[in-house]
């Protein structure tokens, strides 16, 4: 345990020279209270990859790639996790390239918007899917009051806005 309340965990695997480095955040679209502002958790993941100016995303990207690294994200209701596999010799490079992207993200504007549209792309794609479009009637029609009202991605009304909110972000 950290003094900043992170926990290293370590789980051994029989496999010594591959490490799996799982960045858990307890922030998800349940903690999406502010109205007209659904879908944020999930927008920030992307956003996440957008680079600091010491790590563009171009060579946050380079290093993964030289080092042999897997890396992606995922957002859903409680939370938002970060994960990556690599080999244990690369393992502090990465940590400093997490601790600097989550300390010092910084983006423009348009690659704001563009994120914004690629956001909405993505729901487009995920509500074509019947299952997907029944959770989201189902979930905003079975809670009132609560946020699980909205899905991961948010309300659609909320998605469309998203790239006039750059000055939120």
């Amino acid at each position: 345990d950290f003094a900043n309340g992170l926990r290293l965990i370590t789980v051994p695997t029989g496999l010594p020279h591959i490490v799996s480095l799982q960045i858990v955040v307890h922030a998800g679209s349940r903690n999406e209270v502010e109205e007209g502002r659904s879908g944020f958790a999930h927008f920030f993941e992307h956003m996440m990859f957008r680079g600091t100016p010491a790590y563009s995303p171009e060579r946050y990207e380079a290093v993964l790639q030289n080092s042999g690294a897997s890396s992606n994200a995922y957002t859903d209701d409680d939370r938002t996790v970060y994960h990556t596999t690599l080999t244990r010799p690369d393992f502090e490079e990465l940590l400093a390239m997490e601790a600097d992207r989550f300390q010092n993200l910084r983006y423009p504007e348009d690659d704001f918007r563009t994120e914004a549209l690629a956001v909405y792309g993505e729901y487009n794609k995920d509500s074509a899917e019947p299952v997907n479009k029944l959770m989201e009637v189902l979930r905003d029609t079975a809670f009132d009051r609560h946020t699980y009202k909205h899905t991961t991605m948010g309300f659609l009304r909320d998605i469309v806005r998203m790239p006039e909110m750059y000055d939120y972000s």
